[in-house]
């Protein structure tokens, strides 16, 4: 069974060191990494990347590194974990095309790690799904051939829209989050609403016909938190916001108006 280590707004969502190497038990083989971070739009500084990395080699633990969204670092340039001293032959890296290159629905992934580890991965994967289909591979040698004329955009287009989310978040009673450091996701505090996570995602659906995720789907230490997800253009965002600053919960007057939308 996975043991969760909880990480907090105070410490900026990253992992407290002396936490994690607390969870760790004689059955522990492996630390579970998530960089940039869905749901919180966090990013493991460098500092707490090597901490990590020295608890790693300290108890002989692999690294499995869940770096989906790595164009999507904003405050600083993002590094793979296993570029850290000592951990490229304990570190397992996970990636895909479905986030930088905006191909979710193609089911492109990839695995990187010790050869023994990937040979029985290997193994497993062809008894499960045998491979990805012709055509996304095809699709996904294009994407990686032209990154450099595709990812950038992508990085600006969702930065744009997180800084603006985070603009109207910072503008709204009852509404706060740390000012975003990667991803395509803002992870908003609700606290001050009184209400709990699927409380204030309901209502908000309820008056606004705005979806929006509870952060307790996330784990108990999300309780309180909204996930916003930056899937649509910068004037959806605008609309989002419009009505649910029209809310009461949110300092408005009640009237939050008809439509649809998705943030």
């Amino acid at each position: 069974m996975p043991v969760v280590v909880d990480t907090r707004e105070e410490d900026g969502y990253q992992p407290r060191a002396e936490a994690l190497e607390a969870a760790i038990t004689d059955r522990t083989r492996a630390i579970i990494l998530n960089t940039p971070a869905n749901p919180t739009g966090a990013c493991l500084t460098r500092s707490t990347s090597r901490e990590i990395a020295a608890i790693a080699e300290k108890h002989d633990l692999l690294v499995i590194a869940d770096e989906i969204y790595t164009a999507f670092s904003y405050a600083e340039p993002f590094e793979p974990f296993v570029t850290l001293p000592g951990m490229v032959e304990r570190t397992v890296t996970l990636n895909s095309l479905s986030k930088d290159y905006v191909m979710t629905g193609w089911r492109i992934g990839y695995a990187l790690g010790p050869a023994e580890v990937i040979r029985t991965m290997k193994d497993v994967n062809e008894n499960n799904v045998f491979t990805a289909p012709s055509v996304s591979q095809r699709a996904a040698l294009h994407a990686l051939r032209l990154r450099h004329e595709i990812v950038p955009p992508i990085r600006e287009r969702y930065r744009a829209r997180l800084m603006r989310a985070y603009e109207r978040v910072r503008a709204t009673p009852n509404m706060s989050s740390l000012e975003p450091g990667g991803s395509i996701y803002l992870w908003v505090n609700v606290k001050d609403t009184g209400l709990t996570s699927a409380e204030v995602a309901d209502v908000i659906f309820e008056e606004t016909h705005v979806l929006t995720l509870p952060g307790n789907a996330f784990g108990d230490c999300g309780e309180g938190y909204l996930r916003l997800a930056m899937t649509v253009s910068r004037d959806r965002i605008d609309e989002a916001f419009d009505r649910i600053g029209r809310m009461t919960l949110f300092g408005g007057t009640g009237q939050a108006g008809a439509g649809s939308g998705v943030v």
